[in-house]
């Protein structure tokens, strides 16, 4: 009796424990602060938060949710192999990266440092711890994706408050984009709407309350992306409300547009036609002679290191205006980790599509869209671990094991 109650108590620590953890991560998945591992942020004579290495806060919420599932003893051997088979073949690009990451360093003339690149490799490996507890932090239901609304907005608000932070504000707009396509694929009956009856405001049915709350959360989203002023998240966004209820699981019939999602973009779209008039389109720029040698064309410069590169390889002192990272995640990570790193990114998606076999591979192409016109999984160490995170994120392990089961 004793012993049952025991096990009781500790299941419900740690069910309280994982709803904890959910809510560190997601309400501090934006915030640039946390473990400082090195780096020098104005080396290049300002404050470059690129050049700084830290371990997110975000991480505490995962070792928490990490801790509640071994203090639950809910890691049977089923959850083991599962965690095992992730170590063996997500793992194994994952360690591809890692590599990359560590042989990476910057030209000899200087510009960069070896030793900043291999600090990376922490915040890879945090974003592996991810895929473990993939399930406990997907938004699966309107309950989490509140949650993940409310941290949105809350790095939204601090970031308007106090600039200084340096909160990405395209780190935002891109999670707003995720978090719109978690929010089309769960079921909120508008058809329902007829079951809130005006004389009775009392007794509001649960699909009436889904819809207001689904509504809210579109509008904190959708406010989020246009502020970003990042056209690829605008479009994709749209997508995701064309083709609402099949970004994750194939279904069908005929599409079912969410209409009124599609009304509220509209508004934000006239609104900032009418604010700031026709969209500029910064294209990306291929910067020529960047690399000094064929090993730096294979692997890079060096994580983190594309800004004391570019320094390096000018003839003059360039102006603080010039210091940018390319806003695309493709030359980001080519221009750092070389040819082999892009391969071993190509690879990551490959693998994350085939685990989700038999599911609506949109999702996929929404992560890749994201990765390859946004620099924001690459650029800092909030986006790449939301990177690992969100591609592996609605995975089926079922296939997974089949895979194991193949293999073996």
């Amino acid at each position: 009796m004793k012993e049952s109650l025991y096990i009781s108590d500790r299941k419900e620590l740690s069910r309280v424990l994982v709803w904890v953890g959910v809510i560190i991560f997601w309400l501090t998945f934006w915030l640039p602060s946390g473990i400082f591992f090195g780096g020098n942020p104005t080396q290049l004579g300002a404050y470059f938060p690129e050049l700084e290495i830290i371990l997110p806060i975000s991480v505490v919420g995962i070792l928490i949710v990490l801790g509640a599932k071994f203090l639950r003893k809910s890691l049977d051997k089923n959850y083991f192999a599962r965690f095992w088979h992730g170590a063996k073949t997500i793992g194994l690009w994952l360690t591809i990266l890692l590599i990359i990451s560590f042989f990476s360093r910057c030209a000899p003339q200087g510009g960069g440092d070896f030793r900043t690149s291999v600090l990376f490799l922490p915040i890879w490996l945090a974003g592996m711890l991810t895929i473990p507890i993939n399930k406990e932090l997907f938004p699966e239901n309107l309950y989490k994706n509140s949650l993940l609304a409310i941290g949105v907005l809350t790095g939204f608000l601090v970031m308007k408050i106090d600039p200084q932070l340096h909160i990405s504000r395209d780190l935002l707009a891109l999670v707003a984009v995720l978090g719109m396509a978690f929010l089309s694929d769960q079921k909120t009956s508008f058809r329902r709407l007829r079951n809130l009856k005006s004389s009775s405001f009392t007794k509001v049915s649960d699909d009436t309350r889904e819809f207001f709350a689904k509504l809210a959360m579109q509008i904190v989203y959708l406010g989020v992306i246009f502020q970003s002023d990042n056209l690829i998240f605008q479009l994709l966004a749209l997508v995701i409300l064309f083709f609402a209820g099949k970004v994750f699981i194939y279904r069908r019939g005929r599409l079912s547009p969410d209409i009124f999602g599609i009304i509220i973009f509209a508004g934000f779209f006239l609104n900032r036609m009418l604010e700031y008039g026709i969209y500029k389109i910064n294209l990306p720029v291929i910067i020529p002679h960047f690399w000094s040698n064929f090993r730096e064309i294979l692997l890079g410069v060096g994580q983190g290191q594309f800004l004391p590169a570019l320094q390096a390889q000018s003839d003059v002192l360039l102006p603080l205006s010039q210091f940018q990272t390319p806003n695309n995640g493709f030359l980001l990570t080519l221009y750092e980790q070389g040819i082999l790193g892009v391969l071993a990114i190509f690879l990551l998606f490959i693998f994350s599509y085939y685990l989700h076999h038999k599911r609506s591979k949109l999702y996929i192409l929404i992560i890749f869209l994201l990765w390859f016109f946004s620099r924001e999984f690459m650029a800092s160490e909030n986006g790449i671990i939301l990177f690992i995170l969100f591609l592996f994120l609605n995975i089926d392990w079922k296939i997974s094991r089949a895979f194991r089961s193949k293999e073996g």
